[in-house]
């Protein structure tokens, strides 16, 4: 019956985009219709026209975007309506209420602006870009929704867009109309838009297409470019028996600075590079490097395939709750773990520079100050210099659990084999994370206590134990000294109440004569620099700075000498 069902409604969402493609019947009870006008003046905006049929309760539930969004005004059939707050809930900024008769016409027009000034910065990969050059925008920034539109529905695209300017999205290129089948909204706010002066470079990979758009200018040609993110998109795809985009965009976007902390793997001395995986898509962001020499390549190469591989991770495998920020030790940290070992695999890079990638992986977990750190339950925080090391602290936590058990399982390649059969699983019905379903999987892969791992490892931020054989036979270890951020004491609890809270015994704040309670009126630190010493004017005018750092033993791997590193190297 099940079965029955979904075929009708797939022929009859079939015949609808038939009719909508051949006839001026562009309204459907169960369709969104978005229409965006790109106006690239010197205030420069987004006018977006959301068209739909509201609820037959008489009352639409409208969801809006919160920032840059101005002259919200709506009709229901042609006829000017309020726009209210909703009464069950007025503290949720972005949820309205429409009035109207049952089954209304209803016609949403509003304006989205750039509401920051100046050239865009890390922080832009997840604001609206809007200037007289061109756009950038994921759905959720910009295109307003009726709640009960939630799954399957048809969302039709209609572009007004200057002459000289073009448009890309995770639905086409250049496509008028456009029509998109989505079985869910987040389809939809996930989803990638570029449009003004980018450059296209199409390249057909098997059965795949991937669009590769550029804009400003890098020290290397476009069709070079799209020629190293095809390879990326090879090496990942022959590990996946299928699931593989037909058509994938990827975006590449100079900024002007990425990022302050230089403790990201896919930065160097000459460039930053940071990324966002979408529907059918992923963005890059980097600064501009002066030459494209094989450093570079490594660092688009690496972030390309991370972003690529969320294709699989993440996005089939099991829906990560965005409250979970601890969580990302699986969708962020064993995705990262597959996409680097399937560049190995496919020789993209050697094991050499695989065993170096590797130092920084264990470095940066060793020596971070959100070593130890309890990452449970929770959103993601407000990212700036002192919380982006709680935040990238997940990645390594599930790396190196990755490497634990390979060589602790019966397997041979256990993750291997949990993330295939989980994508097998997920075909009928994607599930919702949890622990417990991960730790499932890795019984069956022969991982004993696995979900204890989990919860003391990746959770709880207890020392996971490494032995030197994570590399596999052809790679040995040795401890080397380094040093751990360590400001000694709680940093956010003491800013807000202008005294030492939670100092740290036997810390260095406490060994330089810092003691609870202690009122400030000067801090100076750089947070996450353990070569900056920190700085504290108390109350009392007495002055105090130590250097913010604890010794730490970090193991490092070093690649074994032979003439001829054995296939198997490549394999482990």
């Amino acid at each position: 019956m099940y079965y029955v069902f979904r075929k009708l409604k797939t022929i009859s969402i079939c015949l609808m985009v038939a009719n909508m493609l051949s006839v001026n019947a562009v309204y459907a009870l169960d369709n969104i219709n978005y229409h965006i006008q790109y106006i690239n003046q010197a205030q420069a905006k987004l006018n977006i026209t959301t068209s739909f049929f509201g609820a037959e309760a008489k009352k639409t539930l409208l969801h809006v975007p919160t920032e840059g969004v101005t002259d919200l005004v709506a009709t229901a059939d042609n006829i000017p309506t309020k726009i209210i707050d909703n009464p069950a809930d007025p503290s949720h900024a972005t949820l309205y209420v429409l009035h109207h008769r049952p089954k209304a016409l209803i016609s949403v027009r509003y304006n989205v602006s750039q509401v920051f000034s100046g050239p865009p910065t890390a922080a832009s990969l997840w604001q609206v870009i809007v200037n007289p050059t061109y756009f950038y925008f994921i759905g959720q920034k910009v295109f307003a929704w009726p709640d009960q539109f939630k799954q399957d529905m048809i969302v039709s695209f209609k572009w007004d867009m200057p002459l000289s300017a073009r448009f890309f999205n995770s639905f086409g290129v250049q496509q008028e109309p456009q029509i998109a089948i989505l079985h869910n909204i987040d389809e939809l706010n996930s989803s990638l838009f570029v449009g003004g002066d980018f450059r296209l470079t199409s390249k057909q990979n098997g059965q795949q297409t991937i669009n590769t758009v550029i804009r400003g200018n890098w020290p290397f040609a476009d069709l070079e470019y799209s020629e190293k993110i095809s390879s990326v998109f090879a090496a990942v795809n022959n590990f996946w028996p299928k699931g593989q985009p037909k058509i994938f965009l990827n975006a590449l976007l100079p900024v002007s600075q990425l990022s302050n902390n230089k403790i990201s793997l896919y930065s160097s001395s000459h460039m930053s590079i940071g990324g966002s995986e979408l529907k059918d898509a992923f963005v890059l962001m980097a600064t501009v490097p002066e030459t494209s020499d094989k450093k570079i390549w490594e660092i688009i190469r690496s972030i390309a395939t991370h972003e690529y591989s969320h294709n699989w991770i993440s996005e089939r495998l099991a829906h990560l709750p965005e409250n979970d920020l601890g969580g990302r030790w699986f969708a962020e940290g064993v995705n990262e773990y597959m996409a680097q070992k399937l560049r190995l695999r496919a020789q993209q890079m050697t094991l050499q520079e695989y065993v170096d990638r590797s130092n920084q992986v264990v470095s940066a977990y060793f020596t971070s100050p959100a070593f130890g750190e309890n990452i449970n339950m929770g959103e993601y925080p407000v990212l700036s210099k002192e919380t982006v090391f709680s935040i990238l602290q997940p990645y390594s936590r599930g790396e190196l659990l990755a490497w634990r058990w390979t060589i602790e399982s019966r397997e041979r390649q256990p993750i291997d084999t949990i993330l295939l059969q989980m994508v097998r699983d997920a075909e009928n019905k994607r599930p919702i994370y949890s622990d417990k379903l991960v730790a499932k999987y890795l019984a069956q892969a022969g991982v004993v206590d696995a979900l204890a791992d989990i919860e003391n490892y990746a959770r709880q931020g207890e020392e996971i134990p490494l032995t030197g054989k994570e590399m596999g036979p052809c790679v040995t270890a040795n401890k080397v000294p380094m040093l751990r951020y360590d400001i000694g004491f709680d940093l956010q609890k003491s800013k807000k109440e202008g005294k030492i809270v939670g100092l740290k015994q036997n810390g260095p704040a406490m060994k330089a004569g810092l003691q609870e309670g202690d009122e400030f009126t000067q801090l100076g630190y750089d947070y996450g620099n353990t070569k900056i010493p920190v700085q504290i004017t108390l109350k009392t005018s007495q002055f105090i700075t130590y250097s913010p750092s604890e010794p730490v033993q970090v193991l490092q791997y070093s690649l074994l000498p032979m003439k001829q590193i054995p296939s198997a190297c490549y394999e482990r």
